[in-house]
């Protein structure tokens, strides 16, 4: 089973990933911005982020950045602006 993390602010929209990520069986992971991701990665094995881009505390941008820096947080790909 594949580890998704949404990170996203609104709680509805959110809470509304999540829901459809589930009912296709994907283990999912919740954060509503950056620095929750953050602990979210560095406790558990994440296969995919998906990601708000404006946050409060820290952005997307810099939420992506913060994980390239961790050598152990790999990165292949960011898709979207």
């Amino acid at each position: 089973m594949f580890n998704i993390l949404v990170v996203e602010d609104d709680k509805n929209l959110r809470k509304l990933i999540v829901t459809c990520l589930k009912k296709n069986n994907y283990n999912t992971y919740e954060s509503m911005n950056g620095n929750e991701a953050l602990q979210v990665l560095d406790q558990n094995y994440i296969d995919l982020i998906i990601s708000d881009v404006m946050m409060p505390n820290m952005d997307g941008w810099d939420t992506l950045k913060a994980i390239r820096k961790n050598k152990k947080r790999r990165i292949l790909a960011k898709i979207g602006e």
